[in-house]
């Protein structure tokens, strides 16, 4: 077996699994209009149309964390790797089990069974970045190990209550089955074929040419911005909330003062239509 990879001193493990996509959205979010005072109060949302789509992506990408972050010993798990001039692996599972990419995407409430499986929009969109993923993987790490590496792949429907499905080679699963079927699946690689693969996996060079940036305390501000957008949005939510509630009493306290307004002559009336 040759090996084609140099240490270079840095390597793929820094990145949270949630990094590209947090990134994104406060790239997208920078180019929204900074609400004003008024806004603020009013509890305008500090989402545009474009940016809560990232949002949304970015909140079921940090739920999929905990259950990467929970795989533990023997799993290597790298995330947004950065491959050739503009491709992407979100995540890179190596294990005694395989390795395998894994794509995450929010899913509709519904349950997609293997019988008559039908994708359409989101679902159609993780299964084509799934088999790209799957074929960078494969096609790099192959070339870095000097021997054939076999790359499986998974769609994680996160929000759906039950997923069952398997479309081009992909498996759809949620969170919690991912977790299950890592932990029962078969060993199929050795000690030394995994440490070899995760060595390769985590250099740069194996996925790209071009320079990777740094690690460095800019994405720690990473997480620090998208925490705060999330502040900001969950206040905002409660804003609206308050003043619909508001309007809502505000509301209901005008007509009951109509009412008392309108009791003692309606009450005139009546007595005299009874003749009392």
């Amino acid at each position: 077996m040759t090996v084609t990879w140099a240490h270079t001193g840095r390597t793929l493990r820094g990145r949270a699994p949630s990094y590209r996509v947090v990134r994104q959205c406060l790239e997208h979010q920078a180019e929204v209009r900074v609400r004003g005072r008024v806004d603020r109060a009013l509890g305008a949302d500090p989402l545009d149309a474009g940016t809560r789509r990232w949002f949304r992506a970015a909140q079921g990408e940090r739920r999929l964390d905990a259950v990467l972050a929970g795989l533990g010993a023997p799993w290597t798990v790298l995330n947004s790797i950065p491959v050739g001039r503009s491709g992407q692996v979100d995540h890179l599972l190596i294990g005694p089990a395989g390795v395998f990419t894994v794509v995450a995407r929010a899913a509709a409430r519904r349950p997609l069974t293997s019988e008559g499986f039908e994708l359409a929009g989101a679902e159609a969109d993780a299964l084509r970045s799934a088999i790209a993923e799957r074929l960078d993987a494969e096609s790099r790490l192959s070339v870095a190990m000097g021997s054939e590496v076999e790359v499986r792949s998974f769609v994680v429907a996160v929000g759906a209550g039950r997923v069952s499905g398997h479309a081009d080679g992909v498996s759809f699963v949620t969170p919690a089955e991912l977790e299950r079927v890592l932990a029962r699946a078969p060993r199929r690689l050795d000690a030394q074929t995994v440490t070899l693969l995760r060595a390769v996996a985590e250099q740069p060079r194996t996925w790209r040419e071009q320079p990777v940036e740094a690690i460095d305390d800019a994405d720690i501000d990473v997480e620090q911005r998208f925490r705060s957008l999330e502040l900001d949005v969950l206040v905002a939510r409660r804003l609206r909330l308050l003043w619909t509630v508001l309007g809502s009493a505000a509301g209901l306290a005008a007509m009951l003062g109509a009412i008392a307004v309108a009791a003692p002559e309606v009450l005139t009336r009546l007595s005299g239509a009874l003749g009392l």
